[in-house]
């Protein structure tokens, strides 16, 4: 199979329904459709052949969607790429992943690899061409080149068949609890692994999709999702607490929703509850790797009940929680993640088809998984494990606390040190937020010092990159 065989079927069931809005441009299936085919074939005549792969630095819009379907058709491989980073910066992803070609808007500066610009010409190009058959492949070939978040340094690649983006997007689409047809809002960057995925799903299953630049205001947005009637949309942890902001003219934000998915990043049990009764009452919360898609869902009900988890399994996803020999732990018992099923690859796979996500989780008796943080992130002080979660859950608890990032700091007689950087959200001192830490963890667990930052260091998905938090400490406690 080639994923983009279903736009025949879409094209042929229902040629009118609207598949792609864009501003003023409305793309129903069948033209839709037939833009992909001669993008392919655009692409096969501009002399690439199937396996090679494509930089696609375009922008937020139906430009990009349509070139990035016309690469899959044509049994190339899509490489993402942020349009908005410096020129050395794409040219160092181009060489590291063998990119034989990149499409740039107008605009920007070309690469070292060979560059087509995607304009009016080029629109007039793929309107011509003609007299290529695109075979559909068995779905072992890949199609996208998935990359990691990078924060802990440059971005890895994990290599996505054609049946590996199909089973995530069917894992995505039936676990989601959204009922009739669906009108999905994007407005993240389609070069982010969740928001492109996010778009695929929803015209892969033919429904319609609105493209908007991923910048913009919380009250932008909120007006747009309206005009549009959109019925689903996915927003990142950020741009939750901007809305979590706005005054609500009626009981929420965003009541005609269907689904306000939130993922990419962690999120916190309180602001999960606040985007429940400010922003929309149908919100879920995502989990997920670049590897293998959305491993967990808590629907609004889950939230509700356990406003801390990352939810249940998601459809096709088998979960296990083990400890360093890969045996079950007992439950309630932290431990590593690992999931199997057939949307699920990664660098870190094990020969059985386990992904180990790399995060460290605790599990109730009814299925509910919690996360405790990064096996990486995983503070020992003086032989004692600190979960930096369970320090940031306790400093998030005071009400002048944004946000908290806790890491480990070198220490030459306990190794670590406990070390946390805090957003206020009015200026104020620490005093309150350690005796707050003192009272609710035990001695070992008690940051050794609080700083306070403007913000953090983040990914393009929004995580805090804590290695460049670490970064800033001082070499040794009280400097």
């Amino acid at each position: 199979m080639n994923i983009c065989d279903v736009f025949h079927h879409h094209a042929r069931t229902h040629p009118g329904r609207v598949a792609l809005v864009d501003g003023d441009r409305v793309l129903p299936f069948d033209e839709l459709n037939d833009l992909i085919e001669r993008t392919a074939t655009h692409l096969i005549k501009l002399g690439l052949h199937p396996g090679d792969r494509v930089g696609c630095a375009l922008k937020e819009d139906a430009d990009h969607v349509i070139a990035l379907l016309g690469i899959l058709r044509a049994g190339l491989v899509y490489v993402p790429m942020d349009w908005r980073a410096p020129p050395a910066e794409r040219d160092r992803l181009a060489a590291r992943f063998s990119v034989a070609m990149t499409l740039v808007p107008e605009g920007i500066s070309p690469l070292a690899t060979p560059t087509h610009v995607v304009n009016g010409d080029w629109q007039g190009a793929v309107a011509v061409a003609t007299g290529v058959r695109h075979v559909a492949g068995n779905g072992d070939e890949a199609a996208v080149i998935g990359l990691s978040s990078g924060t802990t340094g440059e971005p890895s690649g994990v290599v996505q068949s054609h049946s590996v983006v199909f089973f995530q997007s069917c894992s995505r689409w039936n676990s989601i609890e959204h009922f009739g047809p669906r009108r999905y809002f994007s407005a993240l960057p389609l070069f982010f692994t969740a928001g492109r995925h996010m778009v695929l799903d929803h015209l892969i299953y033919g429904a319609t999709v609105i493209v908007y630049p991923s910048l913009f205001a919380a009250d932008e947005f909120v007006e747009q999702v309206k005009r549009h009637k959109a019925t689903i949309t996915l927003v990142v942890p950020t741009v939750v607490r901007w809305l979590l902001d706005l005054p609500a003219k009626q009981p929420c934000l965003l009541p005609d929703l269907e689904v306000l998915l939130l993922g990419a990043a962690p999120i916190h049990g309180e602001e999960k509850l606040a985007a429940l009764d400010h922003v929309s009452p149908r919100a879920h919360d995502s989990y997920g790797a670049t590897g293998g898609g959305w491993m967990s869902l808590a629907r609004p009900d889950d939230i509700r009940r356990h406003s801390d988890s990352i939810g249940l399994a998601t459809f096709l996803v088998e979960r296990q929680v083990v400890d360093e020999n890969d045996q079950p732990v007992a439950v309630g018992d932290v431990g590593r993640m690992r999931c199997r099923g057939p949307g699920i690859v990664g660098t870190e796979s094990s020969a059985d088809g386990w992904l180990y996500t790399g995060d460290l989780v605790t599990e109730n008796e009814s299925g509910y998984m919690f996360l405790q943080g990064r096996a990486a992130d995983l503070i020992i002080r003086g032989g004692a494990n600190v979960l930096p979660n369970e320090v940031e859950r306790i400093l998030m608890t005071h009400d002048n606390v944004s946000e908290a990032a806790v890491i480990g700091w070198p220490s030459p007689v306990f190794g670590e040190e406990v070390a946390a950087f805090v957003v206020l959200r009015r200026p104020g001192p620490t005093d309150e937020l350690l005796k707050l830490c003192r009272s609710s963890l035990a001695p070992y667990k008690v940051p050794s010092e609080i700083f306070v930052v403007d913000d953090f260091p983040r990914t393009t998905s929004g995580k805090v990159k804590k290695r460049d938090l670490v970064d800033r400490l001082p070499e040794r406690l009280g400097a």
